[in-house]
């Protein structure tokens, strides 16, 4: 998940980043040039902007797909609980035992994988919402540069601005024009990838 604050702080840091295109740094404080301030929603840019708006579809179609495989597989699991009672008194005790012993285990298989899928929406979500996160901090930076500004807070960090300072509508025009969508990656490679990482390195590689 993405975490807003963090993004306030780092729109601020990107445009920041911009500022040596102004020249090399003042002699003085009285060759410093006047703070000129912009202000943006950060939060709102990201979610207002076409391409966000796509990954939100994605993610709930995504979860939608996920939460009809899980009621099929709970009714698949009902049948066989059903199915195993009625076999109780027609099979071994020991028959038995081992049936509802391997019933048990589906189960807790299909606990793990609903919460792996879920996991694995909610990365590739955050993926898609990183990636266009950079680049409204970078249309933003372009758009406080030509504007002649040299510092960008983000709208809660304000208690009231005018509004001709707000680059928010302007930086979602733009982002509309460079990235109108966004196509999430399929969360099973994501979570494939992150189970690569995790696995140890061999001892020939790590002796190496």
């Amino acid at each position: 998940m993405t975490d807003w604050r963090r993004l306030g702080r780092r729109c601020v840091i990107a445009v920041l980043l911009a500022l040596p295109a102004y020249g090399a740094a003042p002699s003085s404080a009285a060759d410093a040039p006047a703070q000129i301030i912009g202000v943006i929603d950060l939060r709102g840019v990201v979610m207002e902007s076409s391409a966000g708006a796509s990954v939100m579809k994605q993610r709930e179609s995504l979860r939608s797909a996920l939460k009809a495989s899980v009621a099929k597989e709970e009714k698949a699991l009902r049948d066989s609980e059903q199915e195993l009672s009625r076999s109780r008194t027609l099979i071994t005790a020991e028959a038995f035992a081992e049936k509802q012993k391997a019933l048990g285990a589906r189960v807790v298989e299909a606990q793990r994988s609903v919460e792996v899928r879920r996991r694995g929406i909610d990365m590739t979500a955050g993926e898609g919402l990183d990636k266009l996160e950079k680049k409204v901090l970078e249309v933003a930076a372009t758009i406080a540069r030509d504007r002649g500004m040299n510092i960008v807070l983000h709208s809660s960090q304000t208690v009231f601005f005018d509004g001709k300072f707000d680059i928010g509508k302007a930086t979602i025009e733009q982002v509309n024009k460079d990235m109108p969508s966004l196509a999430l990656r399929d969360p099973a490679v994501l979570i494939a990838e992150a189970r690569a990482k995790q696995k140890p390195s061999s001892p020939e590689a790590g002796g190496r």
